[in-house]
């Protein structure tokens, strides 16, 4: 239960084989429970009318102990990401199956045939009150394949706003896939001034190999104090003026995940082989195309060290040429990039930043390791 709604009693049950809580997902087993919530919503035999704060309209279905009700598939147009998630004549399928359940008596499991699906997935239709609007909300949910034949980013989350017509920004989308253990996901979206949306399983690549994922305990409610595991990113390191390029030979090894409002970002980035320089401060981007709250954290609004600039993280830059450093600070340059700010020991100059001219992506030889915590924009609620 999140702490947010009330919590629910049973006031009579003989098993209590789901969980209502925010915009649980589920209906129970017909005469299994009455349940009444403290602001007085219930289930009665099974019949979902309202959990918590929200209605039977906005309870998105994530339990399969009775069926599959309001799931339905889809088969858009190929492609990486759903057009709008409904419509169409799919050849996967997305059922209720008791063999082996994560979960109570049954789970969900969305069936892939050996052949490309790519466009093809399962929706929900959901509703949230207005109360709800200009929020974040948390997808969570177990999952399972039952073949390693299942490649880790082959089905992604993605929610269409239904009055918008538009994709909404879910900056974690992958289902993980292990044959042996299941995985819980965690993703989050922020509402608009829309009320309706559709939570959409994809199949996001072009693999012909059959396989099936088990998905059990489906949510879908409001939550901003979010902490999701650490997601891989592929770097982005621009120039102020001229954009530089990475050497041929080099090794990334980035992170990322949301705590609360805050982003937490590891980065080692090292080639051995020679980029091009590029001109100018270089601005490591901020993963996932997010911006920072410039309400919070100043940005640098030039590259004199003298303008105070915030800082946001530590690490460490060095390259081919000797000119390396015990520490950097990592400031905020701008709205969506940072940057590394150093001593620069084989000069005069008191303190530099990481550039086209010094610790350059033009030299055989370049490293950055850093740590840093960004308050994100729209995170905050």
């Amino acid at each position: 239960m999140t702490p947010r709604h009330a919590p629910v009693s049973v006031l009579t049950a003989t098993t209590m084989s789901a969980i209502l809580c925010g915009l649980v997902l589920g209906r129970l087993p017909a005469g299994d429970a009455v349940v009444v919530d403290a602001a007085g919503n219930t289930t009665v035999n099974g019949a979902l009318t309202v959990v918590g704060p929200f209605t039977s309209t906005g309870s998105v279905k994530g339990t399969a102990e009775v069926d599959t009700a309001g799931w339905a598939t889809y088969a858009d147009a190929a492609g990486v990401v759903p057009v709008d998630g409904t419509g169409g004549t799919a050849n996967i399928t997305w059922t209720r199956s008791t063999t082996t359940p994560l979960d109570g008596t049954a789970s969900f499991v969305l069936v892939k045939d050996a052949a490309n699906r790519q466009g093809q997935g399962a929706s929900f239709d959901f509703t949230i009150p207005d109360g709800d609007k200009q929020r974040t909300f948390e997808i969570t949910f177990d999952a399972l394949s039952t073949s390693a034949a299942y490649v880790t980013g082959d089905f992604q989350v993605f929610v269409v706003d239904r009055d918008l017509g538009v994709l909404v920004d879910t900056p974690i989308k992958i289902i993980p896939g292990d044959a042996i253990n299941r995985k819980h996901f965690i993703g989050f979206f922020r509402t608009s001034a829309s009320v309706n949306y559709r939570l959409i399983v994809h199949v996001a690549t072009t693999s012909a190999v059959a396989y099936n994922m088990y998905f059990d305990r489906i949510a879908v409610r409001p939550n901003s104090q979010i902490v999701t595991g650490w997601q891989a990113f592929i770097p982005v390191i621009d120039a102020e003026t001229t954009n530089p390029t990475k050497g041929a030979a080099r090794e990334e090894r980035c992170v990322w995940r949301r705590v609360g409002q805050d982003m937490e970002i590891r980065f080692f980035y090292e080639q051995t082989t020679a980029g091009t320089a590029g001109s100018g401060i270089y601005k490591f981007k901020i993963p996932v195309n997010q911006v920072a709250d410039v309400g919070i954290v100043a940005p640098a609004t030039n590259a004199d060290i003298s303008n105070r600039p915030a800082v946001v993280g530590n690490g460490i830059a060095l390259d081919s040429t000797g000119a390396d450093t015990l520490q950097h600070v990592v400031i905020l340059f701008d709205s969506s990039s940072l940057a590394m700010l150093g001593m620069f020991s084989n000069s005069t100059v008191f303190s530099r930043f990481a550039q086209s001219n010094l610790w350059s992506l033009g030299l055989s030889i370049a490293s950055y390791s850093f740590r840093a915590s960004v308050p994100i924009a729209g995170w905050d609620n």
